[in-house]
């Protein structure tokens, strides 16, 4: 990563961040008997590996009578593949106890690694404004545009079987203009209003082979308009805290499924709007910090991930998209907090409370069936976080961190019913440090806790074939050495 920034004279100023990166990541974290040893039995492993070019250029310009110009242009190239086998077995594993599984046709013996090659090109250009029109208050306004292509070429056993080879590809544009006005009212009372006009449209064509269907090509095209605002008013109780409210309208564009056995029905997905409410308390001094915020969101046309199994004993089987609920709320408290007990400890503490809530809502797992589901917590929406984070200075040199974290359980997915347990964990460093560099000495989850950060809940065992929840574990203890030289 390279950022080069070049002062042309009091007015014109440039900051250029060209971006190289190049992730090798393998993708094998799925066993069928859910073993806390992180043994897994696929016989070919898969791949979650991206590599990336990016490059950013930032413009300042002074302009007359106090205007501010920015200007913000980015572009990056993107290519990924995502591979695994879909039955995270082998031969010898399904023939031995306690399966005891030897299959009777060929087509059973089918090899069912799934591969996905994705290469997606954005670019974007903002160009913002910003204007005094008094000693207290300004005008800014500006304008927003992306283009994102992007192709996928799939390769494998596809969608339960039923295709060899799928080619899609989207081309998604985004025009926006956007425009916020802020005034001081009275001696430390600030009102903020801001509104943006969104234009979203995406264009998509998808191809496979022998999938059953009467055409194997499928073109598909959306168009939102979304409009999002928001006002707040801050009011400054002294020089290190104050109190700050708003009230605001959000939104989520909609979107196309890829998967071709998808009924039109569920073809594509809608805008999500939300409104928000939020008020809280800040405080910050040389010695402590503190920040309580209350929160409110009501979700209209709620977006969630569905998944299905739509044949027994298929593990690729397994459709996911997006769909459209009614409504739901995300309600809940936010508090950090940092102290200096003295001059040598510090004690901090980062919290969340969360209660959430989607209505009942259907959808259509074929032709002719409809699942109600809903009326519970959304997924991953666990009810409280919290941290502990205690650093001690041993001497001028030597300083010694501990973070306790904790969290509650949650849904797996907003198709089913299994949750995950509620965890802790252990990270701890000591650090030394002096003139231009520093070493430090750490651990993640030091106490090698299990936890699942992710399931499944679907049949994939022989010979019956149940139901049954199958976790991905997060990761296990890490120790390592980082080592920074400032120049």
């Amino acid at each position: 990563r390279n950022k080069t920034r070049y002062i042309v004279s009091e007015d014109i100023e440039f900051h250029l961040t060209a971006l190289y990166s190049k992730q090798n990541n393998k993708y094998d974290a799925w066993a069928p008997d859910n073993n806390e040893e992180l043994r897994t039995y696929s016989d070919k492993k898969g791949m979650d590996s991206q590599s990336t070019n990016a490059y950013s250029l930032r413009t300042n310009l002074n302009s007359w009578k106090d205007l501010q110009l920015l200007s913000i242009t980015s572009y990056s190239q993107n290519e990924m593949e995502h591979s695994y086998d879909g039955d995270w077995g082998n031969e010898d594993y399904w023939k031995n106890p306690p399966f005891n599984f030897y299959p009777e046709t060929e087509e059973e013996e089918i090899d069912f690694f799934d591969k996905t090659d994705r290469k997606r090109n954005a670019f974007s250009e903002e160009i913002r404004a910003t204007l005094p029109l008094t000693s207290a208050s300004s005008l800014t306004g500006g304008m927003y545009a992306q283009s994102i292509k992007e192709e996928d070429v799939a390769s494998g056993y596809l969608m339960g079987g039923d295709a060899s080879e799928f080619n899609g590809s989207f081309s998604i544009n985004t025009i926006a203009v956007y425009a916020q006005y802020e005034q001081e009212i009275i001696p430390k009372l600030n009102f903020t209003l801001n509104s943006r006009f969104e234009k979203h449209s995406i264009d998509y064509n998808g191809d496979s082979n022998n999938y059953g269907a009467d055409s194997t090509t499928i073109t598909f095209k959306t168009e939102d308009e979304l409009t999002g605002f928001k006002s707040s008013l801050q009011y400054s109780l002294s020089a290190t805290s104050m109190v700050f409210s708003s009230f605001s309208r959000g939104y989520k564009a909609g979107g196309i499924n890829q998967n071709p056995y998808l009924g039109t029905a569920n073809r594509s997905y809608e805008p999500e709007f939300n409104l928000n409410y939020e008020a809280g308390y800040k405080s910050v001094t040389t010695a402590q910090q503190f920040q309580f915020t209350l929160f409110m969101m009501k979700r209209l046309n709620q977006q969630v991930q569905i998944s299905s199994q739509q044949e027994e004993g298929n593990p690729n089987s397994f459709y996911f998209y997006t769909a459209n609920a009614a409504t739901g709320q995300n309600n809940g408290a936010e508090l950090e907090w940092s102290n200096w007990v003295n001059d040598i400890l510090q004690i901090g503490i980062q919290g969340a409370y969360l209660n959430t809530h989607v209505d009942a809502y259907e959808f259509k797992t074929d032709s002719v069936t409809t699942v109600t589901l809903g009326n519970r917590e959304i997924a991953y929406a666990p009810a409280y976080s919290i941290a502990l984070n205690i650093s001690y200075l041993i001497n001028s040199n030597i300083k010694a961190a501990m973070i306790v974290s904790a969290k509650d359980s949650y849904y797996f997915s907003d198709s089913h019913n299994q949750k995950s347990d509620a965890y802790q964990l252990l990270d701890a460093n000591i650090d030394y440090f002096r003139d231009n560099w520093s070493i430090s000495f750490w651990g993640k989850n030091i106490l090698d806790t299990r936890y699942a950060v992710r399931g499944f809940y679907f049949s994939l065992e022989p010979p019956n074939y149940e139901d049954k929840l199958y976790v991905h574990w997060g990761d296990p203890a890490q120790y390592g050495v980082t080592l920074k030289y400032q120049f």
